[in-house]
């Protein structure tokens, strides 16, 4: 469940999928799945390093906030 939604939001969200229902996919660019398939990659050695990955995070907040 998302931490970023309200109180009400969750239990909504909880009564929906106590009911079998599902919630839709979020809208996500290609660009998002490639920042997070980096990270789930099997060999660890492919993964990006902590500090290569903050300064991805860094650039790409600045992108979307500027």
């Amino acid at each position: 469940m998302c931490l970023h939604v309200s109180g009400n939001e969750r239990q909504q969200s909880s009564a929906m999928l106590e009911k079998g229902e599902r919630m839709g996919c979020p809208r996500v660019s290609e660009r998002d799945v490639k920042l997070m398939t980096l990270c789930w990659t099997y060999d660890l050695e492919s993964r990006p390093a902590f500090v290569r990955w903050k300064l991805r995070l860094r650039n790409y907040y600045y992108d979307v906030v500027n």
